[in-house]
């Protein structure tokens, strides 16, 4: 589908003018990092199977992974209403690190979009919905982590809402809370970027591929 406004189909996060990270793993914010209990006017519809593309609307430029959630929206509510809480997400996407050298660990993958007719990038990030992920409502929380100061990750993310057509019957997991998937202790989390390390393993539970 085309892209949408800012904030048509996402929540609008807390720091939409401020642009600060999260820092404090234990916020109540680490679900969605939404204003209050505000949603979003409208959901997206997206086929299992198929590329949900994910617009920044500032380059996320700091050294660190990129990861992309999802939480099936119980019955009774929507995407457009539900709050979630408790192990309810699993993952779909890590981007995992390149090192390419010292310095170039992870993948040129500052997503962002300006929007202004004589400035505009579309370069979203594009994952793909597993093709046996069930058909409904669910919620999208992609983050990244910036890891460019040694011991104080920062989490820059939000949440999405979208309807998955099509689908299958796959049963996605390992499901996580946020917070509480992440420890400051995580490698993932506590790397130092600066001693160049050979490996890097992202925080949180292996991606579900369906």
């Amino acid at each position: 589908g085309a892209a949408g406004t800012d904030f048509a189909y996402v929540r609008t996060p807390g720091n939409q003018y401020s642009h600060a990270p999260i820092q404090n793993l234990a916020s109540p914010q680490m679900t969605c990092y939404q204003e209050g209990s505000a949603t979003a006017p409208k959901t997206f519809s997206v086929a299992a199977g198929g590329q949900l593309h994910i617009y920044y609307s500032q380059a996320p430029y700091h050294p660190g992974p990129y990861q992309v959630y999802m939480a099936k929206v119980p019955s009774g509510s929507t995407a457009g209403t539900w709050q979630p809480s408790g192990a309810v997400w699993f993952k779909i996407y890590s981007s995992g690190a390149t090192f390419k050298g010292p310095g170039d660990m992870f993948p040129a993958t500052c997503k962002f979009h300006i929007p202004s007719a004589k400035r505009t990038r579309p370069n979203p990030l594009g994952v793909t919905i597993p093709k046996n992920l069930p058909a409904g409502d669910y919620l999208v929380r992609p983050e990244h982590i910036g890891l460019h100061i040694p011991g104080a990750p920062q989490l820059y993310l939000g949440c999405g809402q979208v309807t998955v057509t099509g689908g299958g019957s796959g049963v996605p997991g390992p499901l996580v809370a946020f917070p509480g998937a992440y420890n400051m202790s995580d490698p993932g989390l506590s790397a130092n970027l600066g001693s160049h390390p050979k490996t890097y393993t992202a925080p949180g539970p292996a991606v579900w591929t369906g």
